[in-house]
């Protein structure tokens, strides 16, 4: 019940009593900024962590246990944040109430009966670290933090974590960073390893668990942090996750001792110079603290105005701004420069265009109570530099012999300009020309001379070998009309070939010569079956001749006597063309594909009724089933596995897999 009074006669100090002092606290944060780990969160974070392993109930530690925590959290108010989380070989039962208010009260009160069901073995160690990292993540939002763990054994030493070293890592950041205290009450045993660092461990008896109440915390900021003799400092201690009763605050050799409601913030101007160390020790029911702060506050002696200054670019051209910097000392009420031609200025730290060269004196007087310090500087404004910027024709590379063309960008009167050409000759004037004459990166380089002194400027190109391009070959393609008919059969040729075609030879399959022609008209005067070929030259003169030959049929034209032998002739005929229809049809035409350089095979003549595409040797080529070339309804189609997979026409592209085929059939209509 002490215990519980003393938190409610804080917890109405902070509230009400202690609105002057928070005031204050505020105004100091508005004045000087928020100084270290000062927080404008006025929160504090109550976290319990509770062993429901299966010993609890077999020392009989359920109701003392609930009786103790509900106890230590009966005095939270609406400014306490708690949260709970229960532990054996799990974790469960974690939550979280922002505020306790009685609604929240009650509801804590159901929820630590409906968890606290002891079974299983304890995860101590593994419990605690998880809790940790999550404060960590969290703790710049509370004002304080109190981590209180209640467990009746020692860690079972299943889980991840084995020993407190990991545990006492994150614990000691926490509580290094933050105003945060940890607390291990052990209920009726002593911890055969205790953490050693950062984590305070309790035992309390088993019979009547009573938590004792947690120890004062000193931890104080001042502000400012430097000041002048006889300035006013303000030092204000931070909450602390125990009771704070009494407070003592040593200054220099000024001590100061008092209640909280008095002292929690106190003021004080020191009349010497020097580093100052703050001292505050406080006491509580939980016991007593004390924290030490060597050379904290920094008190400086009041000194008369020195005038200094300096100012930026050092070496400024015309028509470039200078900015002053005021290096002055001594806390100058006033200051007035005097800027050469350029007039006087007031402001602490002026800047200024001056538009011409020369030497402009500077003059700055620093005023404190009607003493004055002159300071005096010449600053030497420097000519425009000239530009060397230039421009090539090309500009990244040219081939061997070729003319390289340079030209200043902005040509400026008054400056000269030599080019310095690769090789080291020299020319002068706005603009030059060079001839590539060996291979390799080479250098052109820009000298401008003006008043404002000498500027270089280097570009670099490339020069190349020329490139000779080996034009690909050819493939002929051709169309011949009509193909068949009686003597005298005059056929017209139409040349197809894609690609520039620089020569052609037309071989028409009888005793003729080959024609030079695009596009010939020949006629056969003689019956019988001839095979007419197109071959073909491209740039670089190397010839192709067609791969699928053109047969052109020319007949005798029958006598008139002979029209019972045609009738029989034709019956024959038909009977064998439609036995021709009815047997099996062989696809014709060539095949061939790319290689992986980008170039294509030579033409394989597909035969056979049905041409396997599987048997064709290409490197790296696995199909995925079974391709074949046959004749479907007159179309030529590729089937895989006997299912359609492409049509076929005069000249069709496709690819299986990675492998690009073009088929060519010069005897299929479009």
């Amino acid at each position: 019940m002490k215990t519980q009074a003393i938190r409610e006669r804080s917890r109405t100090r902070l509230c009400r009593g202690g609105g002057y002092a928070l005031l204050a606290l505020w105004t100091l944060i508005g004045i000087w900024g928020v100084p270290g780990s000062v927080r404008a969160a006025d929160t504090a974070l109550h976290y319990y962590i509770v062993d429901r392993s299966y010993s609890i109930k077999t020392n009989h530690l359920l109701e003392p246990i609930t009786d103790a925590v509900l106890e230590r959290v009966a005095p939270l108010g609406d400014r306490d944040e708690l949260r709970i989380i229960f532990f054996s070989s799990e974790r469960w039962g974690y939550k979280r109430w922002p505020s306790m208010t009685p609604a929240a009260h009650r509801d804590f009160k159901n929820h630590f009966a409906r968890n606290f069901i002891p079974q299983g073995e304890t995860f101590l160690y593994d419990t605690v670290d998880h809790v940790l990292t999550e404060v960590l993540r969290d703790a710049a939002q509370f004002s304080e933090i109190n981590l209180l763990i209640l467990s009746d054994g020692e860690d079972s030493n299943k889980g991840k974590i084995r020993n407190w070293r990991p545990v006492e890592e994150k614990a000691c950041r926490l509580v290094e960073q933050f105003p945060a205290m940890i607390s291990l009450y052990t209920v009726g045993f002593d911890l055969p390893v205790k953490p050693e660092k950062c984590i305070r461990t309790i035992k309390v008896e088993k019979g009547h668990v009573v938590l004792p109440p947690d120890p004062p915390r000193a931890v104080f900021d001042a502000a400012p942090l430097e000041a002048w003799v006889g300035d006013t400092v303000t030092f204000f201690a931070r909450r602390s996750p125990g009771d704070i009763t009494h407070y003592t605050w040593t200054l220099d050799e000024v001590v100061v001792s008092g209640p909280p409601e008095s002292h929690e913030m106190i003021r004080h101007a020191y009349a010497t110079p020097g580093a100052k160390t703050i001292r505050l020790a406080v006491s509580g029911p939980g016991g007593q603290d004390e924290a030490v702060r060597e050379g904290y506050v920094l008190i400086k002696e009041r000194e008369r105005p020195r005038a200094a200054f300096r100012w930026t670019p050092e070496q400024p051209v015309a028509g470039q701004t200078v900015a002053f910097v005021n290096e002055s000392t001594g806390q100058a009420e006033r200051y007035r420069w005097t800027l050469g031609s350029m007039g006087v200025a007031t402001d602490i730290a002026p800047r200024v265009l001056f538009t011409q060269p020369g030497t402009q004196r500077v003059t700055l007087v620093a005023i404190k109570a009607g003493v004055a310090d002159t300071g005096t500087a010449d600053v030497v404004i420097v000519p425009v530099p000239p530009e060397a910027a230039f421009s090539t024709d090309p500009e990244n590379e040219v081939e061997l012999g070729g003319v390289v063309r340079m030209r200043v960008n902005r040509p400026q009167a008054g400056v000269s300009y030599t080019w310095i050409l690769p090789g080291g000759a020299r020319t002068s004037g706005v603009s030059a020309a060079w001839m590539a004459g060996t291979a390799g990166q080479v250098e052109f380089v820009l000298e401008a001379s003006g008043p404002g002194g000498r500027v270089a400027s280097r570009e670099r190109l490339y020069v190349r070998e020329p490139v000779v391009v080996e034009p690909e070959l050819l493939i002929p393609r051709f169309r011949a009309a009509p193909r068949e008919g009686k003597r005298p059969l005059e056929v017209t040729f139409t040349d197809r070939t894609e690609g520039q075609v620089v020569g052609y030879s037309w071989d028409f399959g009888d005793a003729n010569p080959p024609s030079t022609d695009k596009n010939p008209v020949h006629t056969y005067t003689q019956s019988g079956s001839f095979t007419a070929r197109l071959t073909v030259a491209n740039l670089a003169g190397k010839t192709t001749t067609s791969a699928e030959p053109v047969v052109i049929i020319v007949k005798e034209p029958p006598p008139a006597w002979r029209w019972p032998a045609i009738i029989t002739a034709a019956v024959v005929l038909v009977g064998l063309a439609i036995f021709l229809k009815m047997r099996p049809k062989p696809p014709g035409g060539t095949i061939q594909w790319e290689d992986p350089e980008g170039g294509r095979t030579q033409p394989v003549p597909v035969t056979g009724t049905r041409f396997s595409l599987n048997k064709l040797t290409i490197a790296g080529w696995r199909p995925d089933g079974e391709y074949v070339i046959a004749v479907r309804a007159g179309e030529r189609v590729v089937f895989r596995n006997d299912e359609e997979f492409k049509v076929l026409g005069r000249n069709t592209r496709f690819r299986i897999g990675h492998v690009p085929f073009i088929y060519l059939n010069e005897l299929l209509d479009e």
